[in-house]
């Protein structure tokens, strides 16, 4: 299982591929279902587990790795993982776009990449459209750009969805508001624009958390109270009618309104799937 710990570090300064050669000896191959090395230590670049993943660990469906020294790009060969089912890389150094290939993966079922220490650039891959599995897809505190794909609209057994804290534009489409079983929802930190699409979002009944940072809103002049634009998606614009369209939503959900450090992984509340 994942360390909680981040004082134990039980790999700390080993590469990822010794240690998972040193796994093979100890275990065999095929038996090799679920990776748990979160927070161990372990240093290295992803792409030098092609031969293992490909080749020997045929039954692969969990890669849990986050909280480490993980370095480099995701490779496009994570796309042949056809059994993976749970992909945590978040909170490790590592670049590049995240490669379209992943939406080949159509067992996805949680996918977290991201976090203040990763530098992943490019869009979202329209692609993950394909993963309709996906109950969670968490790519944050990244420099991801261009707008939020249309074809995530397919993901209907969405209840996490985050793209907090990247450079994503354009506006906040309203066909989030036909992800009927999201639970927690973040587009905070962007720099999204026009109109938050209030109507859409108020149909959310599952709501838990919304990050979404609204427009200070003047209710005696029925306008927005001018001042400095906030740094989360400063040309966002709503409505009186808009904002008490979300009233409801916003009463019975936990805001993240600004936390620079959001409780995503929180395990005791949000259990990891064991499949």
């Amino acid at each position: 299982d994942e360390c909680e710990d981040d004082s134990v570090r039980i790999f700390d300064g080993m590469t990822l591929d010794r240690v998972m050669v040193s796994s093979t000896k100890m275990v065999a191959c095929r038996r090799i279902q679920s990776i748990w090395f979160g927070g161990t230590g372990l240093i290295g670049e992803f792409a030098a587990l092609e031969d293992l993943f490909l080749n020997k660990f045929t039954h692969l469906h969990t890669i849990g790795l986050s909280r480490n020294e993980i370095t480099g790009k995701l490779p496009a060969w994570i796309g042949k993982l056809e059994k993976l089912r749970v992909l945590k890389l978040h909170e490790n150094p590592m670049n590049g776009p995240i490669p379209k290939e992943l939406g080949e993966c159509t067992q996805l079922r949680k996918l977290v990449l991201g976090g203040d220490r990763g530098q992943l650039n490019g869009s979202i891959p329209k692609e993950l459209g394909n993963c309709t599995q996906l109950i969670r897809l968490m790519l944050f505190g990244s420099q991801l750009r261009g707008t939020i794909p249309k074809e995530l609209k397919n993901l209907s057994n969405l209840e996490w969805l985050s793209v907090r804290k990247n450079q994503l534009s354009g506006p906040i489409p309203d066909w989030l508001g036909n992800l009927s079983n999201l639970i927690l929802l973040d587009v905070s930190m962007n720099k999204f624009s026009g109109d938050v699409p209030a109507e859409a979002l108020s149909k959310l009944s599952k709501l838990h958390t919304l990050g979404l940072i609204l427009p200070t809103y003047d209710e005696e002049r029925g306008q927005e109270k001018a001042g400095p634009k906030r740094e989360s998606n400063p040309e966002l614009r709503i409505t009186k009618v808009g904002r008490d369209q979300l009233r409801g939503v916003l009463n019975n959900a936990q805001r993240l309104l600004g936390d620079p450090n959001p409780k995503y992984e929180d395990d005791e509340y949000w259990p990891d799937l064991k499949e």
